[in-house]
C-alpha cells in the first residue's frame, strides 16, 4: 500500500514539475476545455484500494473531465504542499 502511495506522489508531482514554470499556459488551458463541452466525455471506472486493508478496494466510476479535475486538484495540492512545507500545527 505504501509503494502504491509514493508512486501516486511521484506521478502526481512528475506531471506538476513538467507543467510549464509560469503557469500561464495551464490557466489558459484549463480555461479552454472548461468552456467547451467535450463531445464524448467517456466514462472511466477505476478499482482503488482501501487504506488500511490488502483485500478491499471499491470501484469508482466518473467521467473523463472529472478525472482529469481530480488529477489536476491533487496536483495542487502536492505542490501547495511542497511550497509551504508539511507543517500542521499553529506554523
Amino acid at each position: 500500500m505504501k509503494r502504491f502511495a509514493v508512486a501516486c506522489l511521484l506521478l502526481v508531482s512528475s506531471a506538476a514539475y513538467a507543467g510549464s514554470p509560469d503557469g500561464e499556459n495551464t490557466a489558459k488551458a484549463d480555461q479552454s476545455t472548461a468552456s467547451k463541452p467535450a463531445k464524448k466525455d467517456r466514462m472511466i471506472c477505476e478499482e482503488q484500494e482501501e487504506l488500511g486493508s490488502r483485500l478491499q478496494s471499491h470501484r469508482v466510476c466518473m467521467r473523463a473531465s472529472e478525472w482529469a479535475e481530480r488529477r489536476r486538484l491533487e496536483r495542487m495540492d502536492v505542490q501547495k504542499s511542497q511550497v509551504q512545507g508539511l507543517c500542521t500545527e499553529g506554523c
